[in-house]
């Protein structure tokens, strides 16, 4: 603790005195899309409760970014795609081309009132303003198969022996290798046409025998088409769909509240193909979007296996402790004399996609899903006022029952084999002005309804605003809407975000969300509320250097840690984070990232923890040399987990890493991309934590006896 408290202070000097010098010493460099890498870090600074489909999202803006979209022949619903666009940004793009003709230049945008300098960063490397028709003119044959091909090959693995392939007890150890295996086999034309096949094997995993015949653990496939006459969307295999404000289906990346107080409404691309590897995430069948004239039609239907904890009918009125699946926290299915031939029900869905062990095989496939349903849009522009409404139902049922548990907090949780959702959503503004909102219906009778405003009250100053009432009994399997939880179930609360630019080099950006759940919850045996605050100020000294401060305080209520009493009690939980950020360009070939962080925690009883991160990132491309090496060292100090701390890492191309730092030790990575030629692409990734206070790491299967955990990951990208 001394050494890392000495390496803190002498770090925080230099870093202080460096920032000082670097600020007034930078010359200018054209823009490029780190602000896209900047604005992912953003939306995990809650990665324990963050959206998993980090690599869809970064795959969709590298596509973009190799097909950018024509700004000259681009819709409402193409510049929405992007996800970081504001509604009234949106139709400011779309008045100006047709106040002022075709855009001439990409440059035209930096006379967009409402377009500020992080917007333009973001856009410019996505757009363009070309001929796109030549594109829809190509013969189909071309078209399907003269675009480009991807293959991209990943190996990964932790190098120091983990339990759970060294365990004693061979009816619990892993059944495979330590080898994380990642293939994918990608064809495109432009951005109409879209097929491939993902395949993946988790650490762990069987490869080719009696276990998993199949080879992998894990296959993907689709066949997308895009814009054919009416057809605007179609895809064939596994996609993802993204509809309303995500009350009923939203299987797509979603942002969540983060530093970019304005990205609160669910916007993006309805329907595309999904080319994750998480296993449930997802549908599997047929989908299409329809157009005619301002009338849109959306169909889409799925059937799929899914990973389930089993359990035997009786199980439902035992003891909620011997519930496999009941505890969110539990290991369903452990009892080693379970029978999964015998299970007639389930207790919850597994996400994690792991099959390396005989009880986490008998929960792969465990049920079949079939969903269907439909959505119905409108649009309407009248002068500068622009509407969208539209109507949305679906229907999910499954070959088993789900029995959610008996627990109290479980008493208006889903249960039953069906469950139907219907719902209205609608968008519109008027100049500077945008509204939104979905109000939405589970069959059994209970009500969601989140709504929403964003102004740009002056060119310096917007502001957002969100309510959202979700009732306790409401029930939707694939929700993810605004919201404090995940499921948008049992929530209301009132959201108010600010951004406002003083000066030309200083955005101040902030939010506060007061929330309440009007019955129990996981952890929080009665009615509970619930404030989060952030505010972070940005300070641009250049185009190279940015440097930002970011405080942030939430307050949750939750049971009683380690109560004794009879009955739990709630006490407010409390966490409190600051963060100091530096970005800056020595040279167009060296990058240095450096920031400290340090958080707070208490849980209402106990003392104040605290936990402090520091890392120092470099990022080399040498203009002579085909690379870029980028590397990082970080020191960390927690007082235990609950004062961990989340950070973003650079990862191979379509992979991303988000670890959390607890305990006290350091950790660097090394990452390395090579264009070996036009056609091949190599990247390679080591990472090593190093705990000073712990002789091993990881737990159950995972634990390391040691206090080091080391990983190796290569991956090559062929193009042709």
């Amino acid at each position: 603790m001394y050494m890392l408290r000495v390496s803190y202070y002498v770090s925080s000097l230099l870093f202080g005195l460096f920032s000082v010098v670097v600020a007034f010493s930078q010359t200018q460099d054209p823009l490029d899309n780190e602000a896209i890498r900047d604005l992912l870090e953003n939306t995990v600074q809650d990665a324990e409760n963050g959206d998993q489909t980090f690599e869809t999202v970064q795959e969709k803006w590298e596509q973009i970014r190799q097909n950018p979209i024509n700004l000259n022949h681009a819709t409402a619903s193409d510049l929405s795609e992007l996800g970081f666009l504001l509604p009234f940004q949106v139709q400011a793009i779309l008045n100006h081309k047709n106040t002022y003709g075709d855009f001439l230049s990409i440059y035209e945008l930096q006379s967009i009132v409402s377009l500020n300098r992080t917007d333009l960063e973001r856009l410019i490397p996505l757009v363009s303003v070309g001929n796109a028709g030549e594109r829809t003119r190509t013969p189909w044959t071309r078209q399907l198969f003269g675009g480009t091909r991807q293959l991209f090959i990943r190996y990964s693995t932790i190098l120091e022996d983990q339990k759970g392939f060294v365990a004693p007890d061979s009816a619990r150890n892993y059944m495979g290798n330590r080898a994380k295996v990642y293939l994918r086999y990608r064809y495109q034309f432009s951005n109409r046409i879209s097929y491939g096949i993902t395949a993946e094997k988790d650490p762990g995993e069987s490869w080719f025998n009696a276990a998993q015949p199949r080879g992998f653990d894990f296959y993907s496939a689709h066949f997308y088409l895009r814009d054919i006459g009416r057809m605007k969307d179609l895809c064939v295999g596994d996609y993802e769909l993204s509809l309303g404000q995500g009350l009923v289906w939203w299987s797509g990346f979603g942002f969540r509240k983060s530093s970019a107080a304005m990205s609160v409404q669910k916007s993006g691309r309805v329907l595309g193909p999904y080319t994750s590897v998480s296993e449930n995430q997802f549908l599997r069948g047929a989908a299409a979007r329809l157009a005619w004239g301002s009338t849109q039609l959306t169909v889409f239907s799925s059937y799929k296996a899914i990973d389930a904890n089993l359990q035997a009918a009786s199980d439902t009125l035992a003891d909620p402790d011997a519930n496999p699946g009941s505890d969110p926290e539990a290991d369903p299915g452990a009892d080693p004399n379970f029978d999964p031939d015998a299970a007639t029900t389930i207790s919850s869905f597994v996400e994690d996609g792991f099959h390396r062990t005989d009880l986490e095989l008998a929960k792969k496939d465990a049920v079949r899903e079939a969903a269907f349903g439909a959505d119905l849009t409108w649009t309407a522009t009248w002068s500068k006022v622009y509407f969208k409404i539209g109507a949305l139902a679906s229907h999910v049922r499954y070959n088993v029952n789900l029995e959610a548990g008996d627990q109290p907090y479980n008493q208006f949780a889903f249960s039953g084999n069906q469950l139907s959702n219907a719902s209205l959503h609608y968008s519109g503004g008027w100049k500077n002005l945008s509204v939104y909102g979905e109000t939405a219906l589970s069959d059994n009778g209970a009500v969601a309804t989140v709504n929403g405003v964003l102004a740009s009250l002056h060119p310096r100053l917007d502001l957002s605003v969100v309510h959202r009432r979700y009732d306790r009994a409401y029930q939707s399997i694939y929700a993810a809407p605004f919201a404090e939880q995940v499921a948008g179930q049992n929530e209301q609360g009132v959201y108010f975000g600010l951004s406002f630019r003083p000066m030309s080099r200083f955005t101040l950006e902030a939010y506060v969300d007061q929330y309440r759940h009007d019955w129990l919850r996981f952890r929080a045996d009665a009615p509970s509320r619930g404030h989060d605050y952030l505010v972070q100020l940005q300070y641009s000294a250049s185009r190279n250097t940015v440097m930002y401060w970011r405080a942030r305080h939430e307050i949750k209520q939750e049971n009683a840690p380690d109560n004794e009493t009879p009955q739990d009690f709630l006490v407010n939980n409390r966490r409190s984070s600051f963060r100091y950020n530096l970005t800056t360009k020595l040279n167009p070939e060296i990058k240095l990232q450096s920031r400290v962080e340090w958080v707070w925690t208490n849980d209402g009883i106990g003392p104040t923890e605290q936990g402090l991160l520091i890392f120092q990132n470099i990022q080399w491309s040498p203009e002579k040399l085909p690379l870029v090496l980028t590397a990082r060292y970080t020191l960390f100090d927690t007082e235990s987990f609950a004062s961990r701390v989340y950070s973003f890492e650079n990862d191979v191309l379509y992979a991303f890493s988000i670890p959390f730092f607890s305990d006290r030790g350091s950790r660097y990575y090394l990452l390395c991309r090579y264009r070996a030629t036009r056609w091949l692409d190599v990247y390679a990734r080591f990472a090593r934590t190093t705990y000073a206070n712990r002789e091993t790491n990881g737990n159950d299967l995972d634990e390391i006896d040691g206090p080091h955990k080391s990983e190796f990951k290569i991956m090559m990208r062929v193009k042709w």
